[in-house]
């Protein structure tokens, strides 16, 4: 798949309206392809109604103090990512195996109630701003570029076929500065930050900051594309 021609388009139909997933260990991104292993029972009805309607799903981070909270509807981060399912398989006794993929950004203006098991909110789409220093953005690029080279060096990921075309220079700023920083294996909470950065600037120095900060050893996850599943 080279990531230049990803369609990261939400149906024409989009309403706003999502199902919530939320879990406390994965950020997903724009472009990013997740494995996921859902077993819960409202989860999985949550799964099946998306597959039965537009096959979406938004994967949201909770926040620090979810395991304090008393409430069932635990807090959650405000920006979050609106992912399409790529492919799944049902297990016998009715849990699924999917790939998802993020499509865009988005930010939760109010949750709905329903009588649904699962959560359901109204969210706007974050849209990639306008580029008003091109001249700018592309030395950005090419740091972030070099840096990741170096990066995915010391972590012996040059083989991987998705490492070597994320390095060609046809991804767009955005889902390049995306990409790069979920395989650096940051911790949820620098990435949440990386995900609500929609200026483009902004998001790339922080994606350079993350892969000087990140050690050798991976921490979340190996950088797999796709990554390893995440159960709910």
């Amino acid at each position: 798949m080279s990531f230049s021609n990803v369609n990261l388009a939400l149906p024409p139909n989009f309403s706003g309206l999502v199902r919530l997933f939320p879990l406390p260990n994965l950020v997903l991104f724009p472009g990013v392809i997740q494995g996921l292993h859902i077993f819960e029972p409202r989860y999985r009805e949550l799964m099946e109604d998306a597959l039965a309607a537009d096959e979406l799903i938004t994967v949201s981070l909770l926040k620090p103090e979810w395991e304090l909270s008393g409430s069932e509807n635990v807090p959650i981060h405000e920006t979050v990512c609106v992912g399409k399912i790529v492919t799944h398989t049902e297990t016998e006794d009715g849990r699924y195996n999917l790939l998802l993929i993020g499509l865009r950004r988005a930010r939760i203006v109010r949750e709905i109630h329903s009588e649904k098991p699962y959560r359901l909110a109204q969210v706007e789409i974050l849209n990639e701003p306008k580029v008003e220093d091109p001249a700018q953005l592309d030395l950005l690029r090419d740091k972030l570029l070099k840096q990741f080279r170096t990066f995915a060096e010391s972590r012996n990921l040059l083989e991987n076929e998705s490492i070597q075309q994320l390095l060609a220079k046809d991804v767009p700023f955005g889902l390049l500065a995306d990409l790069i920083g979920f395989s650096t294996g940051a911790s949820c909470h620098q990435l949440q930050d990386v995900l609500e950065t929609v200026n483009l600037e902004e998001r790339g120095q922080k994606v350079l900051d993350l892969m000087r900060d990140c050690s050798t050893d991976v921490q979340n996850h190996d950088g797999d594309f796709p990554p390893r599943f995440s159960a709910n």
